[in-house]
Formats: C-alpha cells, structure tokens, sequence
C-alpha cells in the first residue's frame, strides 16, 4: 500500500500526535510524516531512558531518533494532546541537551479543549505560535487540500463493509502521507467496533475476522477520522482551524461522557457489538471504562472489555469466545 521508507525520504518534516493540524504542516507544498513504530524491534538504548510507563511505541521512536533515523526532518511536532507524545518531547529535548542524541529539533503544540471562549483565543495562539516555528503564514494554510484527504477518507469509513484488516492497515498508511486505495467488496454479517487503545497493527482486526466478525469503525485516535472535522475555507484560517480543532471528539484531552460518546459510536456504525481494549500503560482512559460499561449495557449492546492488555496482545481465543457466546 506504501512504501514507508521511500515516504520518510520524501517527508519535510515529522510529527506525533493525531490532533496536529496538517493544515500547518503541509503548507507551502511541504509533506509530512508521522514518526513510525517498528513493534518488533529491540529498543535497548531507549529503555535505559524511559520508565516502564511509557506506551510501548515511544520506545521504538526513541529508538529509531538515537539512530538518526529522522535526521532529515527540520522539526518534529510533538501534541501536548497526548500524555505519551508529550512526555515523550521533554524527554528527547533533555537528551539532545545533555548530547546524547542529536536529530531534528522537537517543536510542542498545545491545544486547550475546554468549549470557552479562553481556549479558543489559546487555541489560535497556539496555531499562530507553530505557524512561526515552521515558517508558515496564514494565508499559505493548506486547508483546501487537506479538506479533500478528509473527505475522501470520510467517504471511505460511510462505505466500510467488512475486511478490518484492510482498513487497518490503510488507515496506518494515511499517517505517514496520502493513501489511494480500491475499497474491498463484501459485507460482513457482525459488524464490530473496536475503541480504546490504537493497535500496534492489525492483530485485533485479523483476530476478529478469524472470529467471523469485521471491524467496522473505530472509536480511538487512530480511525480514519483521525483528520477531525471539516475546516472552513472561508474568512480568517488561523480561526476556521481553531475552530474545527476544538470540535474534535477523540483524545485523552477532549470533554464529554465517554459513555454517551461510546453508545453514540456504535449506533453510528450500527455495530453488533464492541471491543473495548486499553494497555497496561493506558493511565487515562481506564479511568471511563465504568462508565462506558455501563452505558453500552444500558443500551443493550454487547461488548468485550479487555483492561491492562500487552501491546502486542493476541486476543483470537477471547474474540472467538465471545462472539460465539453472542451467536448461541
């Protein structure tokens, strides 16, 4: 679907954190690349810097920025949105200080989710305040173009059927640069939606198929939403983008009942059930797994927690059972 290294030779600058506007990032013609996680790798040098606490896909960026492996990039833009992600940006900037690593220069953005008029006025400043990091202006704001990158994967996710592995594996593509892809024919006869903590890869999707069941959306950071909503490309840019940030609904930062928003999801893909994984190192969002539970059990809809997981977890004899429980 991509070539990944061919995409980080060709990116301009990196980034980590899904609420990143790449309306700012790919202004001027410039392409850009979310920092990669290779699951498998060893990450020696990296675990003698961070705690155990980490989520395990800081390490192997970690490791892989020690390696100069992004040394291409100018800058990496790092989301305060993300506890990991910004954890993650003191960590490298102390270790360039000290001269242990070298690599791009780490930039932070800070987003304040709270609907008042303060986090809105904050919110622009942090757009402007990363516009100068980066060079950008106002006006040169790729709002248009990342408009259609939104739409069409919106479109895609209105259309999914069935085959999770496939839209997995898409979606993962779309964060490193612009996918095109065939969407697969065939439609599933239970519809699931997986929320929680993004996957490392497309285990818990190949586990539902194997289970005779597809993932059919996401309710995480990681869908094929992750773009957010639509950005006005009328009137001032700055605002028509601080605007469209404020209304995301995904996020550890991001307000509202996590149950309502949890029901209202898998009505919204008419899912038969959910999935509700979260990782050992997953500190924020276990503390909504009561609540979600018993908003989904209100609504009557099936579900299948799985709390404190390995992130390289194999789920296929809980899936299996659970579903077939479902089917009798």
């Amino acid at each position: 679907m991509i070539n990944l290294d061919t995409l980080l030779a060709e990116a301009d600058i990196g980034f980590v954190g899904l609420d990143i506007p790449l309306e700012v990032l790919t202004a001027n013609g410039r392409k850009a690349c979310h920092l990669p996680w290779d699951r498998e790798l060893p990450t020696q040098r990296a675990d003698t810097w961070l705690e155990s606490g980490f989520a395990p896909w800081t390490r192997r960026m970690l490791e892989d920025w020690a390696e100069r492996r992004f040394d291409r990039f100018e800058q990496v833009v790092f989301t305060r949105g993300d506890d990991n992600a910004q954890r993650l940006y003191y960590y490298i900037c102390e270790l360039q200080k000290r001269g242990e690593i070298k690599g791009p220069k780490p930039v932070i953005f800070d987003v304040a989710y709270i609907r008042r008029a303060t986090s809105a006025g904050r919110t622009r400043d942090a757009l402007t305040g990363l516009c100068a990091q980066l060079g950008v202006r106002s006006d040169d704001l790729a709002i248009a173009a990342v408009n259609a990158r939104r739409d069409v994967m919106t479109a895609w996710q209105a259309g999914r059927q069935g085959d999770g592995p496939f839209w997995e594996r898409l979606t993962r593509a779309s964060l490193f640069g612009e996918v095109v892809a065939t969407p697969p024919a065939g439609q599933t006869a239970r519809r699931i939606l997986l929320a929680g903590t993004p996957p490392p890869d497309g285990r818990l999707h190949d586990a539902v198929e194997r289970a005779g069941a597809s993932i059919i959306a996401e309710a995480h950071d990681r869908s094929l939403n992750w773009l957010g909503p639509r950005v006005a490309e009328d009137g001032d840019p700055i605002t028509a983008l601080a605007e469209a940030i404020l209304g995301r609904t995904t996020g550890a930062r991001t307000f509202g009942d996590r149950g309502e928003r949890l029901v209202a999801a898998a009505r919204a893909a008419h899912a038969d059930a959910v999935l509700l994984w979260l990782i050992e190192e997953e500190e924020s969002e276990v503390w909504h797994v009561p609540a979600q539970r018993a908003a989904l059990a209100a609504a009557g809809i099936p579900a299948l927690v799985l709390t404190r997981r390995a992130w390289l977890d194999d789920i296929t004899g809980e899936i299996t059972n659970f579903l077939t429980e479902r089917a009798a």
